[in-house]
């Protein structure tokens, strides 16, 4: 390429990637002026210390911790379901990797560096294999999120539906999950492989061999990601019991919504951080949950299901 040509290019790469930023930063800024204006106008902070559990919360929050091992154990499953025989590793092994994997994947955008915790690893002989099978683990548990969301969406009840542009959500949903399946069933297919032929061409091979894979386990693996994602929909659930008495079970729909909201919209860093708090108290309010339990049940959610084990995945972080 011509030095010129080649400097330009560069110099567009690198003014998007300027744009993309401001843009993330703009809305990150967004989110937070919106759950300290919530918090602000219901006075959520002072409520939140003056919370009162309900009469089965130790049992509901007893259920809720058994399901962390359970949550984490499926997605364990889906990624191993995925590795090829050079990287033949026990289960219990590859739990810990999970686990690793949600401390290198918190501190980025949509947990997308939940690879590097996997692979870095003496046990993983082909890490292309253990990285190409990450990303289609998320996949596959991006399309669950998806897909309930979608049904949710359609099932919210009649008189909320003009609190919730249904039609925008689900044509940006739609468009995502479409765009998803084809790279979970044909991970080859021919977008992708121009962009990997280009620039990771050592995962060509690798994403080809995955293609490989039967129908049948393709659907099998999309069926544990639903399970794993009805597990967390239920934990959710619980943390709700905790604290609000008698909540009717269509309580799921908003949750499913709450999920929805949080996988379509991009994140700036830390995981979901403020995009997770914000869908919640957007869609949750709208079922007349109060928002100092909305904040705490999101909190409790996320230190339970996600910064413990990252401590956990740090302990074996260290130890490699």
């Amino acid at each position: 390429m011509p030095i010129k040509s080649y400097v330009t290019t560069r110099t567009i790469n690198l003014t998007n990637t300027k744009y993309t930023f401001l843009l993330k930063l703009v809305f990150g800024l967004a989110l937070i002026f919106f759950i300290g204006w919530k918090i602000q106008t219901s006075e959520a902070i002072d409520k939140i210390f003056s919370l009162s559990p309900t009469e089965n919360s130790i049992l509901y929050f007893t259920i809720f911790i058994l399901l962390i091992p359970m949550n984490w154990g499926l997605e364990t499953l889906k990624w191993r379901m995925l590795l090829n025989a050079e990287n033949d590793i026990s289960f219990s092994k590859s739990y810990k990797l999970v686990l690793a994997g949600i401390t290198t994947g918190i501190m980025t955008p949509n947990r997308l560096g939940n690879f590097v915790g996997r692979v870095y690893d003496k046990d993983i002989n082909d890490r292309e294999n253990a990285i190409v099978a990450t990303f289609l683990s998320n996949i596959s548990q991006f399309m669950a999120t998806i897909l309930i969301g979608l049904v949710a969406l359609y099932l919210l009840p009649q008189q909320l539906n003009n609190e919730v542009n249904k039609t925008v959500i689900f044509s940006i949903a739609g468009i995502l999950q479409l765009l998803s399946f084809i790279v979970f069933i044909v991970p080859n297919n021919k977008v992708v492989s121009f962009f990997t032929s280009r620039f990771l061409p050592k995962y060509q091979k690798k994403i080809d061999d995955l293609a490989e894979l039967p129908l049948s386990k393709k659907l099998l693996i999309f069926f544990v990601a639903i399970l794993r994602y009805s597990v967390i929909v239920i934990q959710f659930y619980l943390v709700l019991l905790v604290f609000i008495e008698g909540l009717e079970l269509e309580i799921w729909v908003g949750i499913a919504l709450t999920f929805l909201l949080t996988t379509i919209i991009p994140s700036v860093a830390f995981g979901k951080l403020f995009v997770r708090e914000a869908s919640a108290i957007l869609i949750l309010s709208i079922f007349l949950i109060p928002i100092e339990i909305i904040l705490s049940c999101t909190f409790i959610l996320w230190c339970f299901n996600l910064a413990i084990p990252a401590l956990l995945g740090m302990r074996f972080l260290y130890k490699k």
